[in-house]
């Protein structure tokens, strides 16, 4: 798993914050106006309902370099109330930091579809469509007994959807939890923000007649070149190289880069949660000065 900073609320007032050193200070109310911006991006994704199950959120970026190529790696882990079964998740939307966007990676120069993922697994996916990595883990119901299962996952690029970015998620399982099963990803940007993120419909999984549906209780993915060897034609030799993956922002917010989440589930409770990469020491923050965070 990758390492993961989760932002949690704290008790604030003005007898509290006086208490605190002046750059902590600077830094939770970066955090805080970063989160805000994030909470605002996803509420265009969900609407608000009671939030039963909790979902851990994580992020990393490496390497962390201000300006340069990286992998970004985030994931969700999903916990059901106490004596419970875990609820289906129906829909998720993942955000990435401002200004990370898809614009500056060159993975995904090809295309893969559902239908050959479907037919013949991802050795039918040109190369040049692999966009990253991952795994997930399921819990299905079978008589008295729960079985859970975490299988590899293969990111791929497909054909845009209504002019939006639009990626395949591979899960590649073994019987009796989880065969195979592709979940499409489309990266939207909401209006007026420079704000990517991935939202994703889930499908309903059967498992057996009579059975409760296949629940999804966590997601690990990576997307960048992390491992990915793209190749080109070069005085008729084929050449291999490494793609760009996505670009870490020349400029670390204060509070670091951070991440949000947004998860619906099937009985109406949306949950929230944000994840923050630090920064990294000696980065440029934005105001122009010297940052103080440690990865």
């Amino acid at each position: 798993m990758a390492s993961v900073t989760t932002s949690a609320d704290r008790p604030g007032g003005s007898c509290a914050s006086r208490r605190l050193p002046r750059a902590r200070r600077r830094g939770l109310r970066g955090l805080a106006v970063q989160a805000s911006a994030v909470a605002l991006a996803m509420s265009a994704f969900a609407s608000q309902a009671a939030a039963t199950p909790t979902v851990a959120l994580n992020a990393n970026l490496q390497p962390e370099t201000l300006g340069a190529s990286t992998n970004v790696s985030v994931g969700f882990r999903i916990s059901a109330v106490k004596g419970q079964r875990p609820d289906q998740l129906r829909s998720f939307s993942l955000v990435l930091p401002a200004g990370m966007g898809f614009f500056s990676t060159s993975l995904g120069i090809a295309t893969c579809s559902e239908q050959m993922l479907l037919a013949e697994g991802a050795a039918a996916c040109p190369r040049e469509a692999t966009m990253g990595s991952g795994e997930v883990i399921t819990e299905a119901p079978f008589g008295s007994q729960s079985f859970s299962e975490t299988a590899p996952a293969s990111i791929f690029m497909t054909q845009a959807n209504d002019g939006h970015t639009t990626m395949l998620f591979y899960f590649d399982g073994s019987i009796p939890v989880i065969a195979t099963l592709v979940v499409p990803a489309e990266v939207l940007t909401p209006t007026g923000t420079s704000l990517s993120v991935i939202s994703s419909q889930v499908p309903q999984i059967t498992t057996a007649p009579g059975s409760e549906d296949l629940a999804i209780l966590g997601l690990q993915m990576t997307i960048g070149p992390r491992h990915i060897v793209y190749y080109k034609r070069v005085h008729g030799h084929s050449v291999p190289y490494r793609p760009a993956g996505l670009a870490i922002p020349e400029v670390c917010p204060k509070g670091g880069f951070v991440f949000g989440g947004n998860f619906s589930f099937a009985d109406g409770s949306v949950v929230h949660n944000t994840a923050a990469v630090p920064c990294p020491a000696h980065a440029a923050t934005r105001r122009g000065g010297r940052g103080s965070g440690r990865k």
